[in-house]
């Protein structure tokens, strides 16, 4: 249960259908520390351990309205950031700035490569 007190983490990143990276593994890591999570998606994947079949952008439009909608739960002490596009990245910027989230620490996770 989330009080007045709970600090809350955005996770922004991809969705990793195995469980094991990605916003599900944050969602693990907030659990242990007792945060509240709020995961916004970047992208999609349909992989395996060793092959990633399938990944599908979220659109820019779509990662912005997450992005509000958690807001609406309560300003993040903080924000993880992995894997996201150039595009994602620039408008993702852009609104924190609008919103005076720009100062809220960031964690920088960037994905370079998928290791599948």
């Amino acid at each position: 249960m989330m009080t007045q007190t709970t600090p809350i983490l955005w996770a922004i990143g991809g969705h990793d259908n195995t469980g094991r990276a990605g916003v599900s593994a944050d969602a693990q890591v907030a659990q242990a520390l007792s945060v509240h999570l709020c995961p916004i998606v970047t992208i999609v994947t349909a992989q395996t351990d060793n092959t990633a079949r399938i990944l599908s952008e979220i659109s820019v439009e779509h990662l912005i309205e997450q992005c509000a909608s958690a807001l609406a739960l309560g300003t993040p002490s903080a924000i993880k950031v992995g894997a996201i596009t150039g595009p994602q990245m620039r408008a993702l910027a852009h609104w924190l700035h609008a919103k005076g989230l720009d100062h809220t620490p960031l964690i920088w996770d960037p994905i370079t490569h998928s290791s599948t």
